[in-house]
């Protein structure tokens, strides 16, 4: 699994790389199954224009913010990720 991670979190993409995972900074012109970023920039509002992604069932999105590697580690072994909206 191909991991793009914004830029400033070194933290996650090192313990990621520790873990086994192939994980590059997302950039124009790379391909990647999930795709981690910062909630703090736009208010958690992303564009994943820049990025080419694969899969069938499209790329896994996931906000850093908040999270350790263990939990993104979590995330994309199951390739769940909770709800958008709680009730």
């Amino acid at each position: 699994m191909t991991v793009a991670v914004e830029k400033g979190l070194d933290g996650i993409k090192n313990a990621l790389l520790k873990k086994g995972y192939t994980v590059i900074y997302a950039k124009s012109n790379v391909f990647a199954d999930a795709y981690i970023f910062s909630g703090s920039r736009n208010n958690g509002i992303l564009s994943a224009d820049n990025c080419l992604f694969q899969g069938q069932n499209g790329v896994l999105m996931i906000n850093a913010q908040g999270k350790t590697a263990e939990d993104i580690d979590l995330i994309l072994k199951s390739r769940l990720y909770s709800p958008l909206f709680r009730i």
